[in-house]
């Protein structure tokens, strides 16, 4: 498995995945539909989005409906001959904080056929590499309390608990747990 940058010659490897995550009962549809909305109607814009260490791109709207300025940015897939799930780093330049509509520096999906290969505690340590380079000494992540393998995929990584607290109403109701993994 390795991490690629999103072509246009992947996409349709994308929206199949998507279709698939989108069925998922673990995952959040209403992010993941949006991820699908967004592919479709303009292509471009949204493999542009993918690489946007300047944050640059459109702003970011909530679950709420609310828009926020985006963050600088970097999306990778993880491919192994297809895409088998998706790992994205933001950051808050000349600062470790993130703004509270923003859960954590790095996110990730795996599709569930491609689960409990490794690839989710691999693509997060290739991840952090890009976090190093733009200087953080830390990042946070966070997991739903229920989310165990992804838990575990954090501690393989050298993360640690912090916290769990109530979700910030942008992102609905629920619970959330902090971890951080130090650079």
């Amino acid at each position: 498995m390795e991490l690629i940058r999103l072509e246009e010659k992947h996409l349709p490897d994308f929206l199949t995945a998507i279709k698939l995550v989108m069925t998922d009962a673990d995952m959040l549809h209403m992010e993941v539909d949006k991820l699908y909305k967004e592919a479709i109607s303009d292509p471009e814009r949204f493999i542009r989005e993918q690489d946007d260490p300047l944050g640059l791109g459109a702003d970011i709207e909530m679950p709420d409906g609310t828009f926020v300025k985006r963050l600088p940015s970097i999306v990778r897939h993880m491919w192994d001959g297809e895409i088998c799930g998706r790992i994205g780093f933001r950051w808050n330049p000349g600062t470790t904080d993130l703004p509270p509509t923003c859960l954590g520096h790095i996110g990730y999906w795996i599709l569930p056929h491609k689960r409990r290969n490794g690839y989710a505690s691999l693509a997060l340590k290739l991840m952090l590499d890009e976090a190093r380079k733009v200087g953080l000494p830390f990042v946070d992540l966070t997991t739903d309390p229920e989310n165990i393998s992804s838990q575990s995929v954090i501690k393989k990584n050298g993360g640690e608990f912090l916290n769990q607290i109530p979700l910030p109403p942008q992102h609905g109701e629920g619970q959330i747990m902090y971890w951080r993994i130090k650079l």
